[in-house]
């Protein structure tokens, strides 16, 4: 595969990535409204046994995908003849084990009180059971519709599922303010989502439940799950903080703490799309034994991330306490902190990892022995971090952890692609997004002495001008942006300059009249 520029390969990534993108963006701004209405229904303690049940929910979900889901993105492009045994299999897949936990969630509802302090949770164990291969079968299907290369399909599922996922829980809270009937609506969520990708099945791949193909479903199984093992073992490291502070502290100390971990969505979106789009991308030129491809198409991932991920997190680092308390209530500026700590932890996202590693077979087991040496490293330094700094301990524990487990995987990727000095000019755009970022910190920073008497919001919006216009500026002027970006960004602003420059000329001639 001949590459003439950096910038080749990405075209397809960024179009197949705006869809995605767009699409969970939307999502985002629906999803964004039901923690702000629940700090304002709910009291702090029961507000923090929500985040606690819904912890739950997400670790368990984590735990059980496996990874086998993305095995679509393996085995679609290799057979696509066999793309209604694939989908089959998956659906098999979840359905046993995620029926397997909910039995376990019900009979035994009780094994919750020896992680947490309180045993509000005990009641409503069995409806999050239910819940959860609902949720387990929705979640990861979705890999099947985009390795079958539906994106605009995929992407408006994503819109129509997270309007009823919102509408739902955000009408519960409101309704009934109740973590049953937030619950309650969670199944409801479920079940149609399920039917909608029933209907797809259906629609693309007709009478799929007739296609079983139990060597295929071993051969996805052996794909999967070692790197599921080790997806274990990354979850449990990533995790393990939540419930550590949940077993020291009471719930309404964990709200608090889960406000500070707030995980900023539509960066997570951005993550996600990213990363969905860059499996089936790095599986092909791996098959194709691109190897300087694999290291573009990273490079370029990694750049489109910090893009974004850079001013957000640096605005956010600089105006982190108005930013808390304007969206969650001065009840949580003691999260303000772990907040701003957080956002370290967030920035890593940009080391876009996991889709390289999984093009690899003999990194299947990687993550799993990585984090064997982790999880004890985190262990004391949660334990360490709690005993010396509270809450603030134990993210900082979080973040370096962290950081020493993205150094050590770049480090061993960059080895196994063979990346040598001359392949790091790839990787030059991150340095030159990284200056205009800190440019972006420093003007804002100047500005914001001068706002102290000002409200949150004022705050926000002057600070958030100021860091993106010098952002934007420093990223144009020290080569970070292409012409090509140069463009759409001319395109986009061409409008509102032209109508605000007409504006000026009819004031201007008003006032000589």
């Amino acid at each position: 595969m001949k590459l003439k520029t950096a910038t080749a390969e990405p075209r397809s990534l960024t179009n197949r990535t705006l869809w995605l993108a767009t699409a969970k963006g939307a999502a985002f701004v629906l999803s964004f409204l039901m923690p702000l209405v629940l700090v304002r229904r709910m009291e702090q303690a029961e507000f923090g046994v929500y985040k606690q049940s819904f912890q739950i929910l997400a670790t368990t979900l984590s735990l059980l995908c496996l990874q086998v889901n993305t095995s679509a993105y393996y085995f679609m492009p290799r057979e696509p003849g066999k793309k209604p045994q694939i989908a089959l299999n998956l659906l098999i897949f979840y359905l046993a084990v995620g029926s397997v936990v909910a039995v376990v969630f019900a009979l035994f509802p009780g094994w919750v009180t020896v992680v947490f302090q309180s045993n509000d949770l005990v009641p409503i164990m069995p409806l999050l059971g239910l819940a959860l291969p609902l949720w387990l079968i929705s979640i990861n299907l979705e890999s099947v519709v985009i390795a079958n290369g539906d994106i605009r399909w995929s992407s408006a599922m994503i819109v129509c599922a997270q309007l009823l996922k919102t509408g739902l829980m955000v009408g519960a809270a409101i309704t009934f303010g109740s973590i049953r009937a937030l619950i309650i609506a969670a199944i409801v969520y479920g079940t149609v989502h399920c039917t909608i990708f029933m209907f797809y099945l259906r629609r693309r791949f007709g009478r799929y439940w007739q296609a079983f193909d139990w060597p295929l479903l071993k051969a996805q199984l052996a794909n999967s799950l070692p790197f599921g093992i080790g997806g274990i073992a990354y979850i449990v490291q990533n995790d393990l903080h939540n419930y550590y502070v949940s077993h020291y502290f009471p719930p309404t100390v964990f709200a608090v703490y889960a406000v500070g971990c707030f995980q900023l969505p539509l960066l997570s979106v951005l993550f996600e799309s990213v990363d969905a789009v860059m499996f089936p991308e790095i599986s092909r030129l791996e098959r194709e034994g691109a190897r300087e491809g694999i290291i573009v198409a990273w490079a370029n991932g990694m750049r489109l991330l910090a893009f974004f991920f850079l001013p957000v997190c640096g605005l956010l680092l600089i105006v982190h306490r108005e930013f808390i308390t304007l969206l969650f209530t001065a009840k949580y500026a003691a999260a303000a902190p772990i907040f701003a700590i957080n956002l370290l932890n967030l920035l890593l996202w940009i080391s876009l990892t996991g889709p390289v590693m999984r093009a690899f077979a003999d990194f299947r087991y990687f993550r799993f022995k990585l984090y064997l040496l982790l999880l004890p490293l985190s262990w004391i330094g949660l334990y360490a971090g709690i005993r010396t700094a509270g809450l603030v301990g134990a993210i900082l524990a979080v973040v370096v952890v962290r950081a020493l487990d993205v150094s050590v995987t770049v480090t061993l990727l960059g080895r196994r692609l063979g990346l040598s000095r001359q392949s790091l000019h790839y990787f030059a755009p991150l340095a030159k997004l990284a200056g205009a970022a800190a440019f972006g910190a420093v003007a804002t920073l100047i500005v914001k002495f001068d706002l102290v008497a000002r409200s949150e919001i004022v705050v926000l919006a002057i600070c958030s001008v100021v860091f993106g216009v010098s952002y934007l500026a420093a990223a144009v002027l020290c080569g970070a942006i292409t012409a090509k970006e140069r463009g759409y960004l001319r395109d986009l602003l061409f409008p509102f300059l032209r109508s605000a420059a007409t504006r000026n000329v009819s004031e201007a001639g008003a006032m000589g009249d």
